[in-house]
């Protein structure tokens, strides 16, 4: 054998035949596509709370120096307006007309004022019972998340993926469960598929009575 030949050889046995090492695409079953969108959702929510709490502490941030700067401004407010009062008063003299409407401007000036903090109170009020309500919804929906998470044994983080509702997250626990279960009405769990059962002892025996004399 020639050297070419024992050349054309080896190249010959290094060649991988086309296709051999393409391997066949997976399929995903319901629960894996299922198990896979709920994982991806989980990772999104929790950037998205990450974010979230990043942009809440820059806004409490701001806050605090909003306030701060309208504690100042109103404090400087009122070193003025005290200032532009004493003047008024040594303007006046000893004309007692002239005193009583400097008075006068300076009580209306402190009911404005006083106007002014009730309505800013007023709205702070409305900001926390807003906040109040918010948190009050959000408590709501965690419990029933893990209500519904421990009927269906579920993780209860997952269903809060959804709009919150009772409705939303009971059909997401039936997907990723599987189950389909049944909740008794009031009237239900006091029959026994016939009518419905008396509640009194007088009304049971009288029952019992026509039921063995039929």
């Amino acid at each position: 054998m020639t050297l070419d030949e024992t050349k054309g050889n080896q190249d010959n046995t290094s060649e991988d035949p086309k296709g051999t090492s393409e391997k066949e695409p997976e399929t995903l079953t319901e629960g894996d596509r299922t198990t896979k969108a709920v994982s991806d959702a989980l990772s999104a929510a929790g950037r998205d709370a990450k974010a979230m709490e990043a942009r809440e502490s820059a806004v409490k941030v701001a806050l605090g120096k909003a306030e701060k700067l309208q504690a100042d401004i109103k404090k400087a407010e009122g070193e003025r307006t005290e200032r532009e009062y004493r003047a008024d008063l040594e303007r006046a003299g000893d004309d007692p007309l002239a005193r009583s409407k400097v008075e006068l401007s300076q009580q209306i000036r402190g009911l404005r004022g006083e106007l002014g903090d009730t309505k800013s109170e007023l709205g702070k009020s409305q900001e926390e019972l807003t906040d109040t309500r918010k948190v009050v919804a959000e408590s709501t929906k965690e419990r029933n998340a893990r209500e519904i998470a421990s009927k269906y044994e579920v993780d209860s983080k997952t269903l809060l993926l959804t709009d919150g509702s009772v409705e939303a997250m009971e059909a997401l626990a039936k997907t990723i469960s599987g189950k389909e279960i049944k909740t008794l009405k009031p009237d239900e769990s006091k029959t026994g598929g016939g009518g419905t059962m008396p509640d009194s002892a007088k009304g049971k025996m009288r029952a019992g009575w026509d039921e063995l004399h039929k």
